[in-house]
């Protein structure tokens, strides 16, 4: 499998890539990761841009193991914990980092409780993650792992969450496109 990362400079004298601002109209993104999409280890895409393979893929009742489950989550990204280590000459060199995924589901009926359950073997998936406005992951989608449980609040008034997190660890964000799948 192939991800699409960055050429890391080999030198001090590397030419930094482009970047943009513009002072009338900035370009923003507003916050939310509203869809997770779990498939099993294995099963990459051919072109994670062309909204017709996720068509076919995307089925929570399938029972084809290269189905791809869509999830309509609650969630957040929050800053990659990052390791440095000092070596000779003063220097700095860092490590991969660890990414946490929070993940919310606030739809608990008994297929996604069952669902949930299943996760807790403990296995390794295949996910991508969208906001409104983007898509994260890749043709391979990103390898995590899933801890995700029940938290039945106190407050009667409140609802039963699953709720957890994806872990990963990378050297590199994850590849990011327009959300052609919104």
């Amino acid at each position: 499998m192939s991800v699409n990362n960055p050429t890391c400079p080999q030198d001090c004298t590397s030419t930094l890539p482009a970047a943009s601002f513009d002072v009338c109209a900035p370009e923003t993104h507003f916050g939310q990761i509203k869809k997770l999409y779990i498939a099993n280890d294995g099963y990459p895409l051919t072109d994670w841009t062309d909204a017709s393979e996720w068509a076919t893929r995307i089925d929570n009742a399938s029972t084809s193991s290269n189905a791809i489950r869509e999830l309509t989550i609650i969630g957040s990204l929050a800053r990659a914990e990052s390791s440095e280590k000092k070596i000779s000459g003063g220097r700095t060199v860092k490590g991969k980092k660890t990414r946490t995924l929070s993940i919310k589901v606030d739809e608990t009926n008994d297929i996604n409780y069952e669902f949930l359950r299943t996760l807790e073997c403990g296995l390794s998936y295949r996910v991508w993650y969208a906001t409104d406005d983007h898509l994260y992951g890749g043709n391979d989608g990103i390898l995590m792992t899933l801890n995700i449980d029940e938290v039945i609040p106190e407050n009667e008034e409140d609802y039963v969450l699953f709720e957890g997190e994806g872990k990963w660890f990378s050297q590199f964000a994850p590849e990011r496109t327009a959300n052609i799948i919104a």
